[in-house]
């Protein structure tokens, strides 16, 4: 069986985190995929996919996750903000002058 080795410098005591399934690895494949028909249907939402299907989305973060995992019984899933045109974020240094 493979066991998965722990960084070096990885405290004593401390367990790995778990590993994530490789279907989440495929969801977010799909997910590139399909990301223009997605920006249509689910503007500024977040969006949960399970087996290459949208599961969940709506405007809260959190509730996508949980109504995810009642409907679906996974916890690990990919879950993007599906952005309908690209944000940019001003810095808030101010330069000299």
């Amino acid at each position: 069986m493979w066991r998965r080795r722990k960084p070096p410098g990885w405290p004593e005591g401390v367990p790995l985190p778990p590993s994530v399934p490789g279907r989440w690895y495929r969801d977010r494949d799909w997910i590139g995929e399909h990301t223009g028909d997605l920006k249509l249907r689910f503007p500024d939402e977040w969006i949960a996919v399970v087996d290459s299907q949208v599961v969940a989305h709506g405007p809260n973060l959190g509730g996508v996750e949980r109504t995810t995992e009642e409907r679906t019984g996974e916890k690990e899933f990919p879950v993007p903000l599906v952005e309908s045109r690209p944000r940019f974020y001003s810095s808030c240094r101010i330069l000299p002058s």
